[in-house]
This record gives structure tokens, sequence and C-alpha cells, in this order.
């Protein structure tokens, strides 16, 4: 038995609707949407040619809002309930702080324009202007990437049809030129910060790779000297809350659970940073004895790098908290004097620290960055670095570290170069 032939009366138009064969004439029939409920519009005419121009006129019609109801719909409008109802619930305060803060910016170039009306011709502007003011290629992709996303869900609830934001064009991502201390300068530097004693917090850092907000993070309990690791657990961030309309309602430091998988990792200590830790822990219990007294002696959750007693009385925390005070939603003794350093007071320190030793300006993340050159150069394996750092993706720990491995991978050809030359000789 043969198959059965498909029925001619029907076809399709362009992959958009059907026109049939009816009665005398032909009828064409386009599905809409109107405010999520499917509709069918029809036309009719004994030509059908002109049902197939017709058909074209209803998807013009359809892809132009001309069945969405809410046209008079803003940008700020939509993009303030989209940021409440799509994101705030579902991504951490700091990574909303940043939408918000980018939010801003856009609705104070677009805001009052219709959704429907918003074209590419003006996001393109846009971002223009924003090159034009400084900033950086990777900033606009920010910008680009809430866009997208934002105009992806006003399609899916039926505000528009098309999303402006196809075929915005972005400025090439330029590499940065990372801050790298040589092994020269990694050695000077750590020898005069063994002679302060938030030294040990910089010479932890440089050896161990981690993020400032992590080192604030950590408490002994996070230190097994034993096995001469680090439990990376939490962290400490700045955070601004802001309401529905994205007006700052306070700001305020806190310790939190890191908020990734790759950011929750155990992190292997060198000797070396195993026994300036160990004297740094003997030294701390030495100072906390005198407040034993007052209930305030050593413990150990007590954060590991916090802001001497004598400094906290002299700033007259006691009377005005100010910056130092810190909220925490983990498990931490919360003491008058258990409060950890910032990053803030991370990098004003060691740049102190560096003016004192005529040494030049060293930022914190620098010392991250050092301490991945010197594992690439010694031959660790990048997926073991990209664990240790905390990266997401071993594509983050090669881009940002490519060109080091570059350099890398010609001195070692160049020792090859020098071996085979030995053997002609010879």
């Amino acid at each position: 038995m043969g198959r059965r032939a498909k029925n001619d009366n029907t076809r399709r138009v362009k992959g958009e609707g059907t026109i049939r064969k009816k009665g005398n004439g032909y009828e064409g029939r386009i599905t809409v949407e109107v405010n999520g409920v499917r509709k069918q519009v029809s036309v009719y005419d004994k030509s059908q040619r002109v049902v197939v121009e017709k058909m074209q006129e209803l998807r013009k019609k359809r892809d132009d809002n001309y069945y969405i109801e809410n046209k008079n719909i803003t940008l700020e409008e939509w993009l303030k309930e989209w940021m409440k109802v799509y994101k705030k619930p579902y991504i951490s305060p700091r990574t909303y702080q940043g939408y918000v803060e980018k939010s801003k910016t856009i609705l104070e170039h677009l805001g009052n324009m219709q959704l429907q009306k918003i074209e590419l011709y003006h996001l393109q502007k846009f971002i223009s202007d924003l090159q034009n003011e400084g900033k950086s290629p990777k900033s606009l992709r920010h910008y680009y990437s809430i866009l997208k996303m934002c105009f992806d869900d006003a399609i899916m609830c039926r505000h528009i049809s098309l999303n402006p934001t196809r075929n915005l064009k972005l400025p090439s991502m330029r590499r940065k030129e990372l801050n790298i201390m040589t092994k020269e300068e990694q050695l000077v530097f750590e020898g005069f910060m063994k002679k302060y004693r938030m030294g040990t917090a910089y010479i932890v850092l440089v050896n161990t790779g981690l993020r400032a907000g992590e080192l604030s993070g950590l408490t002994w309990k996070d230190v097994d000297f034993e096995n001469k690791a680090l439990y990376v657990r939490r962290g400490m961030q700045k955070i601004t809350t802001y309401d529905d309309d994205f007006n700052k309602i306070k700001r305020e430091r806190k310790v939190t659970d890191v908020k990734t998988e790759n950011s929750y990792r155990v992190v292997p200590m060198l000797d070396k940073v195993v026994r300036i830790l160990q004297e740094y822990k003997k030294k701390v219990q030495a100072e906390q004895e005198e407040l034993a007294e007052l209930g305030e002696g050593f413990k150990d959750d007590d954060f590991i790098f916090k802001k001497p007693v004598e400094e906290l009385i002299e700033e007259g925390y006691l009377v005005s908290p100010r910056c130092l005070t810190v909220q925490t939603d983990v498990d931490i003794s919360k003491t008058k004097y258990n409060h950890p350093i910032t990053s803030e007071y991370l990098r004003k320190t060691c740049q102190g620290i560096c003016k004192s030793n005529n040494f030049r300006k060293v930022g914190i993340h620098e010392l991250r960055h050092t301490f991945a050159t010197r594992s690439i150069e010694a031959g660790i394996d990048l997926r073991v670095l990209q664990e240790i750092l905390g990266h997401a993706s071993y594509s983050t720990t090669a881009d940002i570290y490519v060109h080091i491995l570059g350099q890398v991978k010609l001195s070692q050809m160049n020792r090859l170069e020098d071996y085979l030359t030995d053997i002609n000789m010879n």
C-alpha cells in the first residue's frame, strides 16, 4: 500500500502560516500571541496571490507588535520589573549589585523610550557613547549581556517580537597586561614583609593565590597544618543593597559562604607558608592572653587576619564602629575584637609598607597573578592551577595566563635548541 499523498490544498508560506483552498477562493491563517494568548488570524480572497500578499502583511503586523496590547511600556518599566522577577531571586547580592549599577547607566541613556520602539541604532549609539566615555570592551560586553537577556525575556512576555541587540557590534577585546613580580622582586618583597605583623598576610597571598576577600574570611579552623592545607569556605564582600527602583538602601561588608563550588576548595600550603602561619598564630595567641579575662581570649573560630586590638581602640571603634562593622552569615564568633581586615585595609597597608621600603607599588591582585606565574614557570599543570585558583573553567585560567604560557614554552624550546646544538657539536 503506497504512502498517502499530501493534501495539496494546504501549504506553508515561507514557513509561517498556512494557505488552503476554500470554496471558490483561498484562506490564509497565521497564529499570533496577544499577551501570551494564542489566536488565529485569517484572510480570504479568490486570488491565491492576493492571499499571499495579505499573509505577508499579517506577519509584518505581528513583528511590529501590532497584536501586543501594552505598547507603551518603557524600557525603564520593563527593566526594573525584569530585574525584580528574573534576576534578584536567582543571583548573589554582589552580582545583583553589578547588574543594578549597569542598569542605571542603561536607563540614563534609554530609559524613557518605549520598549517596542528601541532599534539596533539606539543600542549601537549607546555602546559607542560608553566607549567614548572610556568604558572597557569587557565592561561593554556586560552591558550587552544585560540588554540581550532583558530583551529576550521581553519577547517571552510578548512585549516585543524581535530582539534589537541582534547584530550589535562590540569592540574587540584587548588583552590586559598583567602586573607580575619577577622572581627577584618577589624575594625582596617577602624579605621586608617578614619584618611587619601584617606582612604575613601578603606572604600568604603571594604563595597561595588566594583572593583578598578569601584571605579575610579565613579562620584558624580553616588551617590544617598537618596536611598543609587551607580550606576556603567563605569570603568578605562589600555589598550595596537596592530597592526595586535601584535606590541605595544600605552598604555593608559581609562575610559569607563562597558562592560557587569552584570557589569552595582546598589550597595546598608550601612549607614556608606553614612555618610563617605557625609563627603568626603563636604571636596572636600571646596578644590575646591579656584579653582572656574579658572573655575575648584566643578562639579557633577567630579570623586569622584582623586588625590589632590597639588599632581598633585608637580608631575609636568602641565609640563609633564606622567601616569596621562586619555582619556575618556564617557561624563565626562575633566579638568586639574579631573583625577581619578588609580589602581596603590590605591594599593601603601594602602600599604603605612598600613605600617605607622603597619598593614599587604592588596591587593586591598582583600577588595572585604572581603566584600563578611562579606555578606555571615551575611546570604545574594548568588544570591543577585552575583548581587552586578557584576558576570556574580551564579556559579562564588559560586565557588569563596565555602569554605566560607562551614565554615558558619559548624558554623550554630554547633549552631544546641548546641541547640539540650540543649534540651536533659532539
